[in-house]
């Protein structure tokens, strides 16, 4: 299956003095799933990342995609969808409704995020009532 993948997650998978460290190392871990992120998302996690990790972090997030840990997906009308999003929850940014697209364009709803406050509050473009927030919802 695939997971989409948000900031908030793989920077608590990165940062060890993270809050969500543990539970995040923890799913991790375990998981087979297919982690999908989109550009807005992994620049977001670079940027982040460089700031938090004493370690050298400029290769955290490159290393990831090179090593196919993390996919990039990106399609011709993405922007589009994306801006949609943002116009009608202009708080949600572009990096979240990037995810929010995302997920709809890989036919999916699940998110690997921390962000409660921001995906509790969106609905799947897809039709489905809720996303599922990993690991939280995890069973």
């Amino acid at each position: 299956m695939t997971v989409i993948v948000d900031t908030s997650f793989l920077f608590a998978v990165y940062v060890e003095d993270d809050r969500h460290h543990q539970s995040a190392m923890a799913w991790y871990e375990r998981c087979d799933d297919t982690l999908v992120t989109t550009p807005f998302a992994a620049a977001e996690m670079d940027h982040l990342l460089r700031r938090a990790v004493a370690q050298p972090a400029e290769r955290i997030v490159a290393a990831n995609l090179a090593t196919g840990a993390l996919e990039v997906d990106w399609w011709p009308d993405a922007v589009r969808t994306c801006w949609k999003i943002v116009d009608t929850r202009p708080e949600i940014g572009m990096a979240d409704a990037s995810l929010v697209a995302l997920a709809a364009h890989r036919g999916t709803t699940r998110i690997a995020t921390y962000d409660e406050r921001h995906f509790r509050s969106l609905a799947p473009l897809t039709g489905e009532p809720a996303f599922t927030l990993l690991p939280a919802d995890a069973d």
